[in-house]
């Protein structure tokens, strides 16, 4: 399958699905508070929990294998198929007319503060 990692041979990996774009109402906000218009985003990390967040696990971006597939999957490395998870994203936002020096925002995408809930595949 085309955009997924090679994990170590028996680590359990599952996925949950969230395609992260500048059409999200969060990303959309954050850009006009900056007075951007056209943005580009990135998911720089996902915080999720299997219990309730009583412990909470990350991964980033720069994780090896990589995380995050081009359509908008999200691989948790050690998570079983089936296992209902909650999840909020780091998202980095950057104007695309940015010039020299870009700057860079970062938003959380977290369901209003109710974080997302998916089962995995």
């Amino acid at each position: 399958m085309q955009g997924v990692p090679i994990f170590p041979k028996g680590m359990s990996v599952s996925s949950v699905h969230f395609e992260v774009h500048p059409g999200i109402e969060e990303v959309r906000a954050a850009a006009q508070a900056q007075g951007w218009g056209a943005v580009a985003t990135a998911t720089d990390e996902v915080r999720f929990t299997t219990d309730g967040w009583k412990t909470t696990r990350v991964v980033k971006a720069s994780d090896q294998p990589a995380p995050f597939a081009p359509d908008g999957r999200i691989f948790l490395p050690n998570v079983q198929h089936g296992t209902e998870v909650e999840f909020a994203l780091l998202v980095g936002i950057e104007p695309v007319d940015a010039g020299p020096k870009p700057t860079r925002l970062e938003v959380w995408l977290n369901n209003g503060g109710q974080n997302y809930r998916q089962v995995t595949k």
